[in-house]
């Protein structure tokens, strides 16, 4: 069994990020505990991901990512 890939994205809220968080989920090799979605705004990840709702993931402050 493969280690599972670590992911951040940073910028989680615009089309780009929400399209990477949405392929992440569904890769193989990538858990939900794996990736780390970025965002400045105060919008919860299920509100600005509609489609990713209830997938578990939350959006943290851009400075976690370093």
């Amino acid at each position: 069994m493969a280690d599972k890939i670590k992911a951040g994205v940073y910028g989680g809220r615009g089309s780009t990020g929400k399209e990477l968080c949405r392929l992440l989920l569904d890769h193989p090799n990538v858990g939900v505990d794996n990736i780390i979605a970025a965002s400045k705004g105060d919008e919860d990840f299920d509100t600005a991901c509609p489609n990713l709702a209830g997938s578990g993931l939350q959006f943290v402050s851009p400075e976690d990512l370093e």
